[in-house]
């Protein structure tokens, strides 16, 4: 892989959201996402939104690269779109078999392109299976609904029974939902909900 100097603004550890399952830094039998100091606004944005949301994974260390030696599932790389997209080929290149990568322009923090790199164990249509496994959702009667909004939803999307896009969401995935909802920002998919479960309750 090319060193920092050749790909230029900095993709090294301290630019990376280091996601684990397991972790033993702080403690077995949970999951962590790692991250350093946010080196660009695209990185602040992550973190902020996931503080915001109270998310119980994260966790701020001087340089993610200590979590490399737990049980890595993922990393969340913030950049422009020439380092996401020169480094999205190289990784193409020398790991197609081994992982799953996602590049696109985040709608939320425009500007700032957003590299996920996942085992391809590591999926959301692995996560569905799963579920369907451990809740019996093959029974008769019985259907898993997804939400989502971005290109890294399409495989999620095409395993599940039905697919909820917010009105917002990408072409891509709005192309293929079996319904649209409300925009994200307006509690779009708290609004559906609220209208599937009174519908239930007749």
């Amino acid at each position: 892989m090319s060193s920092r100097n050749e790909r230029g603004p900095g993709v090294t550890a301290r630019t990376l959201f280091v996601s684990d399952l397991d972790g033993t830094l702080l403690g077995p039998g949970a999951a962590h996402l790692y991250h350093g100091e946010p080196q660009n606004p695209g990185m602040a944005w992550y973190r902020d939104e996931k503080l915001a949301m109270g998310d119980p994974r994260l966790r701020a260390v001087a340089d993610p690269e200590v979590a490399l030696g737990e049980r890595v599932v993922g990393f969340t790389l913030f950049a422009e779109r020439e380092v996401v997209g020169e480094l999205a080929a190289e990784l193409r290149g020398e790991l197609a078999e081994l992982v799953q990568l996602h590049g696109f322009e985040n709608f939320y923090c425009p500007g700032w392109w957003e590299l996920s790199i996942h085992d391809r164990s590591a999926t959301k249509a692995s996560a569905i299976a799963e579920l369907r496994r451990s809740l019996d959702l093959d029974l008769e009667g019985s259907r898993l609904v997804v939400f989502g909004d971005g290109i890294n939803d399409l495989d999620m999307f095409a395993h599940a029974d039905h697919a909820v896009a917010v009105e917002n969401a990408v072409p891509e995935l709005r192309a293929v939902a079996s319904e649209i909802a409300g925009r994200h920002d307006e509690d779009g998919v708290v609004r559906w909900l609220t209208a599937a479960l009174a519908a239930q309750r007749g």
